[in-house]
């Protein structure tokens, strides 16, 4: 996941997307383009993995473009576990 949000970091300041904006390419619009009826949103119901980041606020994460890695990921149905 590193990989995929230094890009979409690099790809979103150049234009000049918000944070949002480049949330949103990451997770709901990704999967509607996928056709993924069933994730990309956190809503009871759904499939949700996703990923914790040790970080004091939620823009570190895409302002350190990729240096920042994930400590925690949750897996839809599974047991978390540590990175």
């Amino acid at each position: 996941m590193g990989d995929l949000l230094t890009s979409a970091a690099i790809l979103g300041a150049k234009q000049k997307l918000t944070m949002a904006e480049v949330w949103a390419a990451l997770t709901c619009r990704a999967a509607a383009a996928l056709n993924k009826t069933d994730r990309g949103i956190l809503k009871a119901g759904m499939n949700a993995d996703f990923i914790v980041f040790k970080a004091n606020d939620y823009r570190e994460i895409l302002y350190n473009q990729g240096q920042l890695k994930p400590t925690m990921h949750l897996r839809s149905n599974n047991v978390p576990f540590t990175i």
